[in-house]
């Protein structure tokens, strides 16, 4: 556009524009002395005076990410990775113990889901009243309502229909289903 580069950091992972276009959601990651690289800090960089503001920090044994906006900009949902060891010590390979959904208003305590471990990734409904929760091919797609209730969207083998079309297009059986996705009327979703 009309403006120059908006550099936010070396150790930076942008995730997506905020809403409104004024900044961007990021991951500030931690390298520990083993090399493992922690997400460390979900932040929010203004893309006009590059200032920073931290959304919500990880524990010791914690990684943030990734990360989405809510469709109105109030609310960010992250995967929050956790391990029984601390990543300082020795490389935590080569899964996260705990892996969940949280929800973080601005301003606000994060609120996690740990009922929904394995979650790999989150999206957000159009109107922002749910989340798609979606993790490895042993669990289910499931929909979390922000009262906190979640339902199986699709199982890990998907429906009869699913499996018939794409044993038909000569694609085999499903074995995972990723980065489900709602479209914008919020009737579809895809993976």
């Amino acid at each position: 556009g009309t403006s120059g580069p908006t550099v936010i950091g070396a150790d930076v992972w942008p995730q997506e524009p905020s809403p409104d276009g004024r900044s961007v959601l990021a991951v500030d990651f931690e390298r520990e002395p083993t090399g493992f690289n922690r997400g460390a800090e979900l932040i929010a960089v203004d893309l006009e005076s590059g200032e920073r503001t931290v959304i919500d920090e990880a524990g010791r044994r914690e990684s943030i990410g990734p990360a989405v906006w809510a469709p109105d900009g109030r609310s960010v949902a992250f995967r929050l990775s956790v391990w029984e060891s601390d990543p300082a010590g020795r490389p935590p390979w080569p899964d996260p113990d705990h892996e969940m959904p949280c929800v973080v208003e601005l301003g606000s305590e994060s609120l996690c889901y740990p009922s929904l471990d394995s979650t790999y990734t989150v999206d957000w409904s159009p109107d922002g009243t749910s989340l798609l929760a979606a993790g490895p091919g042993s669990e289910p797609v499931r929909v979390l309502e922000t009262s906190g209730e979640a339902r199986v969207l699709l199982p890990p083998d998907g429906s009869e229909e699913i499996r018939s079309a794409l044993q038909e297009a000569g694609h085999g059986d499903p074995i995972q289903f990723v980065g489900p996705s709602y479209s914008s009327s919020g009737c579809h979703v895809a993976a």
